[in-house]
């Protein structure tokens, strides 16, 4: 009788998580009605994954001369 209750208990405990993990069934609207898409600047891409690539280093922008110059 114990196993019983035991297995019992456990199938409620898995099927009620199983109840509260469910995604709701009618679907959530959003409203999009303040949303701007602007399209990025040709001049610049909008990020830059060569981290070595010209126009990467903003020091001359900012006026800081860069930290790793080296002299040949």
């Amino acid at each position: 009788m114990k196993p019983l209750l035991s297995a019992i208990a456990a199938a409620l405990i898995l099927f009620s998580a199983q109840g509260v993990a469910e995604q709701p069934t009618q679907p959530v609207v959003t409203s999009c009605g303040n949303v701007v898409v602007a399209p990025p600047s040709q001049e610049q891409p909008p990020f830059d994954l060569n981290h070595m690539g010209t126009g990467s280093d903003k020091s001359d922008a900012l006026g800081v001369p860069y930290y790793n110059q080296h002299a040949m």
